[in-house]
C-alpha cells in the first residue's frame, strides 16, 4: 500500500516526516488517476530510478500498467535509413505488460515553471550566439541539432582551439534546469510513457489512447507556450 511505501521511506531517511503532506496529495492523485484508467490496468505506487524509470531506484513513482499482457510493436522514427534496395523488415510483434509512468520530481507551479522555461530559453539562446558568432569557421564532427556542443567541433588552429574551450566553458555555466512534465494536487511529474508503441490490437489500442487522454485531465501537461 502507499501508506506502507511512505512509512518505509521514512525509516529509510528518503522522506521525512514533513512530507506527510506530499503524501497525502500523492493518494489524491491515485484516486484521481484510477478513476480514469480502464480496470484491466493497475494504478499503483512504485520506486524508480528516474534515469531508467524501469528499474527500481529512490524516486517515487505513480505506475499504470496493463494486467495482460498485449500484442505490441515499436518503431523507431530516428533508425538509419534503408536504401531502395531493402527489402521491408519484418513486423516483430512482441507481448508485454505496457506501462506508463509518472515520476514524482521537485515541484514548480505553472508560474515556476514558465519562469524556469524562460531562462533555459535565454541560456541556450547563449549558446546559439556564441556557435553562430564564434565558431561558424570552425570544422565539426557531426551535423549535430543546435545548439552543437563543445565536443562536436574539431579545431585545427591554436584561434579556434582558444574559441572551443571558451565555448566549452560557457556550455558549463548555461547548463538548462530538468523541467517536469505534469503536475496535479501541488506535485510535479516526468511522464515516461512507450515511444513508437503500436497495440496490435484495435480494442485495446483505442483504450490505451483513450485512457492518455483521460490521464491529461488529472495530471495536467504544463503549459509550454512562450
Amino acid at each position: 500500500s502507499l501508506a506502507g511505501l511512505c512509512v518505509s521511506l521514512v525509516a529509510c531517511g528518503v522522506l521525512t516526516a514533513d512530507d506527510e503532506s506530499e503524501n497525502a496529495r500523492l493518494r489524491r492523485v491515485l484516486d484521481d488517476v484510477r478513476r480514469v484508467v480502464p480496470s484491466d490496468w493497475s494504478v499503483d505506487v512504485s520506486l524508480v530510478d528516474p534515469k531508467a524509470p524501469s528499474r527500481r531506484g529512490s524516486r517515487l513513482a505513480v505506475v499504470i500498467r496493463s494486467k495482460q499482457l498485449l500484442p505490441v510493436e515499436y518503431t523507431y522514427p530516428n533508425a538509419p535509413g534503408r536504401s531502395a534496395d531493402d527489402t521491408e523488415p519484418a513486423v516483430e510483434i512482441e507481448r508485454e505488460h505496457v506501462t506508463v509512468r509518472f515520476v514524482v520530481t521537485p515541484y514548480l507551479s505553472p508560474q515556476s515553471y514558465a519562469a524556469t522555461r524562460r531562462r533555459n530559453m535565454e541560456l541556450q539562446r547563449r549558446r546559439l550566439r556564441f556557435g553562430h558568432q564564434r565558431l561558424k569557421d570552425v570544422d565539426r564532427e557531426c551535423k549535430c541539432p543546435e545548439p552543437v556542443p563543445p565536443s562536436a567541433f574539431r579545431p585545427s588552429t591554436a584561434s579556434e582551439r582558444e574559441r572551443v574551450r571558451e565555448y566549452a566553458f560557457l556550455w558549463l555555466q548555461t547548463a538548462s534546469v530538468s523541467l517536469p512534465t505534469h503536475h496535479a494536487h501541488d506535485l510535479s511529474f516526468v511522464m515516461d510513457a512507450p515511444s513508437g508503441l503500436t497495440i496490435h490490437d484495435a480494442g485495446k489500442a483505442k483504450d490505451y489512447e483513450k485512457m492518455l487522454d483521460s490521464l491529461q485531465s488529472v495530471v495536467v501537461p504544463y503549459d509550454d507556450k512562450p
